[in-house]
């Protein structure tokens, strides 16, 4: 309940978490995401509506979570990510855990992962490939090796293009 929890990204696997730990009890979430929600964010991104397209997705998301758990202490960032330095910027020590739920730039899961590693926090990460669902590498300080630490051929490359994303896949991410 008293954990500090940063969710980098307020789209699929960001709003489903948010929803999640919120029905838990934490009681304090800051989630940081730079865009606008859009029709085809609806059939997978929990808690937007048709009337929230082109609206701001944290402050939409922090509205919705607000209405449905009062007691929750939601602080958005609506800022975009573009390289290590702004990762440093947001990501400290004083979060218990940071969850990668942001897909872009590409090297997000390895900047992410460095600052982790650099604060000694817990980082967690999901997404998609095409319509599988991935979940981790995952970095527990102390625990696990940190996510340069792994073989370079085990580190997955992006895919380009789009697919198709089913909301009951991002629930099980």
């Amino acid at each position: 309940k008293e954990k500090k929890i940063l969710i980098l990204g307020a789209g699929a696997i960001g709003t489903h978490l948010a929803w999640q730990l919120a029905a838990t009890g934490i009681s304090k979430l800051i989630i940081l995401d730079f865009d606008q929600i859009e029709l085809s964010n609806l059939n997978r991104q929990l808690l937007y509506q048709h009337r929230d397209i082109e609206q701001n997705k944290v402050e939409i998301l922090k509205k919705r979570l607000g209405e449905i758990f009062p007691e929750l202490i939601v602080d958005v960032l609506h800022k975009r990510l573009s390289d290590l330095n702004d990762v440093r910027e947001i990501v400290d020590s004083s979060f218990d855990l940071v969850v990668k739920a942001i897909d872009t730039p590409n090297e997000m899961t390895d900047w992410i992962g460095q600052v982790a590693f650099e604060n000694k926090i817990c980082m967690v990460q999901g997404g998609f490939i095409g319509t599988t669902g991935v979940v981790g590498p995952h970095y527990f300080p102390e625990k696990t090796p940190c996510y340069r630490c792994y073989p370079q051929e085990m580190k997955i490359s992006r895919l380009s293009g789009t697919g198709a994303t089913q909301s009951s896949m991002t629930e099980l991410v």
